[in-house]
Parts: C-alpha cells; sequence; structure tokens
C-alpha cells in the first residue's frame, strides 16, 4: 500500500511538472501568461515579453510597456501604454486610447476595433487571422545578445525542455502502468487493432476540443465549464502518449529480450524513449507537427473510444487473460504405472 502512495505522489508531482513546463519555458522568456482572470500592466510597469490572457479583460495603461505580444483569448483589451510587437485577439473587443502604441499590427477575430484620435498603430489593422502572420507566443527570442551564439542557446534551451518533458512523461507512464495497468491495456489494444478509426475520432476531438473550449471561454458565465475542459482534454491527450509510449516499451521488451523487466517500468522508458522521438521529429518543419499530431490523435482518440480505459472497443469484446505457463514436469520423476 505505501508503495502504491508513493508512486501515486510521484506521479503528481510529474504531472504537475508537465503541465506547468509552458510556463516554466515562459519564466525563461519573461513572458506573463493569465489563465481565467483580468489583468492591468499599470503606469510605470513592463513585461519583458509576451503578455498571453486566456479567459479574461486586459489593461494596458499609460506609461506601462510589453516589449513583445499582447495575445488574448476571450477577453477585451484596452491600451494606453506601449506594445512592440504585435496586439491578437481572439473573440474580444479592442479599444485603443489616444496614447496607445501598438508598433506591430493590430489583429482582431469576433471582436471590434474602438481607436480615440492619437492612438498609433503602425502595423496596420486586420480583422480576422491571416494565415502566416500570426506571433508565436512562446518561440524563444534571442536573449544572449551574441549572433553568433543564439542559436546554439536556444537549441539547448529546447533541448533542456524536451528532456523535462520527457521525463515527466515517462514517470507518468510508469504510475499509469503500476495503478491502472487495465484500463491502459484496453487503450493499447484499442490503438493496435483500430488505430483508423482511434486515429479520426481523435483527429476530430482534438480540432473540436479547442472550438469548445475557446467558446466556453469566450462566455463568461462558462468559464469555469472551460477550465474543466481543458483539464479533460489534457489528461485525454496525455493518456494517449503514454499508451502509444507503453507499446513501444513493450516492443523493446521483446526486442532486447528483457525479460526481468517490469510492464510498468517498460512503460516509463518507452514512452520517455517515445517522447524525445517525438521532439526530434517535431524539430521538422511542417511534416514534424503533421507526424507528432498524427500520433497524439490516434492516441487520443482510443482514450475516446474507451472512455480513459473503462471499457473494450469494439463493445462486447472480452479479454482474455494468460496465466503464466509453468514448465512441464520431468517425465524421468513422474511416476509410470507398469503394467
Amino acid at each position: 500500500m505505501k508503495n502504491k502512495i508513493s508512486i501515486a505522489l510521484l506521479g503528481a508531482l510529474a504531472l504537475t511538472f508537465l503541465l506547468t513546463s509552458t510556463v516554466f519555458a515562459s519564466d525563461i522568456y519573461e513572458d506573463k501568461i493569465i489563465f481565467g482572470d483580468d489583468f492591468t500592466l499599470a503606469s510605470g510597469q513592463t513585461i519583458n515579453g509576451s503578455l498571453i490572457v486566456f479567459g479574461g479583460n486586459v489593461t494596458i495603461e499609460k506609461g506601462a510597456t510589453v516589449t513583445e505580444n499582447v495575445i488574448v483569448f476571450g477577453g477585451n483589451v484596452q491600451i494606453a501604454g506601449d506594445v512592440k510587437e504585435d496586439v491578437v485577439i481572439f473573440g474580444g473587443n479592442a479599444d485603443l486610447l489616444s496614447t496607445a502604441v501598438i508598433n506591430g499590427r493590430l489583429v482582431t477575430t469576433g471582436g471590434n476595433i474602438s481607436r480615440k484620435d492619437g492612438a498609433t498603430v503602425k502595423g496596420g489593422e486586420t480583422q480576422g487571422y491571416s494565415r502566416g502572420n500570426f506571433p508565436l507566443p512562446f518561440a524563444p527570442s534571442s536573449r544572449l545578445g551574441i549572433p553568433i551564439l543564439d542559436p546554439f542557446y536556444l537549441l539547448a534551451m529546447q533541448g533542456a525542455r524536451s528532456l523535462g518533458m520527457a521525463f515527466a512523461l515517462g514517470i507518468i507512464a510508469l504510475v499509469v502502468a503500476s495503478l491502472w495497468a487495465q484500463p491502459l491495456r484496453r487503450v493499447t489494444t484499442t490503438i493496435t487493432t483500430n488505430a483508423a478509426a482511434a486515429g479520426g475520432l481523435g483527429l476530430l476531438t482534438l480540432i473540436t476540443g479547442v472550438v469548445v473550449m475557446i467558446f466556453t471561454a469566450i462566455t463568461i458565465c462558462l468559464s469555469p465549464v472551460a477550465a474543466l475542459i481543458a483539464i479533460v482534454y489534457v489528461l485525454a491527450i496525455i493518456f494517449g502518449w503514454v499508451a502509444l509510449g507503453t507499446l513501444i516499451g513493450e516492443r523493446m521488451v521483446t526486442m532486447f529480450n528483457w525479460t526481468r523487466l517490469s510492464p510498468a517500468v517498460a512503460a516509463g522508458l518507452g514512452t520517455m524513449l517515445f517522447s524525445l522521438v517525438g521532439a526530434l521529429v517535431g524539430l521538422v518543419p511542417c511534416l514534424g507537427s503533421i507526424i507528432n499530431i498524427a500520433l497524439a490523435a490516434i492516441g487520443m482518440g482510443a482514450v475516446v473510444l474507451t472512455r480513459f480505459g473503462s471499457r473494450l472497443y469494439p463493445l462486447g469484446t472480452t479479454t482474455t487473460v494468460t496465466p503464466p505457463s509453468t514448465p512441464n514436469p520431468d517425465s524421468s520423476n513422474t511416476p509410470t504405472a507398469i503394467a
């Protein structure tokens, strides 16, 4: 019992690290991220990075400065200060006071723009999303100030983040395989036997999940629902990814004949390796993202089909548990009847 409690606590720690890894990375690049709350940047204050807000209103007072982008999902933005790059708003209105200065573009989707005399938008205004012009809030920018070293610095930071996420996912896989082996087995079985159905449903779920979260975040009274949906959404992605990594771990056990390796440890190692390979594949422009999304869709689809491993798919099927084989008794030690 104590071992299970220790494993569960270790998994909770790994999950906490994984879910907050984006925030940790943003602290490195000095971005400010707000979930479900209003935010005011007071006069004289500066954010040395981007400001990203989900489900809240933003006020940037006169004399306040954001050195990179302002990106808001489901909230209104009032600007009287200075934004050095772009302002992008999904499902909200933009109110520019006379002292507002936006050095980049102002992009709004599903909202209106109110602009006082004297307000400056140097990059122009756009109503709607323009492909290829969306700022990446989590993209690391140059911080060393030495052009020849910046690529190595960014590569090192991305590598450290990928290693941390792979390790956290490996620990989560170890916990899941130890405490919820049967639900995990149902998900992995669905992946191997119904990969096409899982992939199609998973891709649909990935898309509709984002749409539903944005819609509920825009509706103020449904903001708690958006948070709950986001939690379930992330857990489903993680569970599906762990199931894929578990299959890799099983293949490793068979390939290298690691007969003494426990299934839980194999799941952890497989998921860690699978995550590292996924991070490397993700470095390939366009194609890498497509491959990772397709894999995540297969895992999520299997989770949805089995309802987080609580039932078999297709319905009505049964699993057969085969007991471990025992060696045949030696015929020389078995008494025989003499005719």
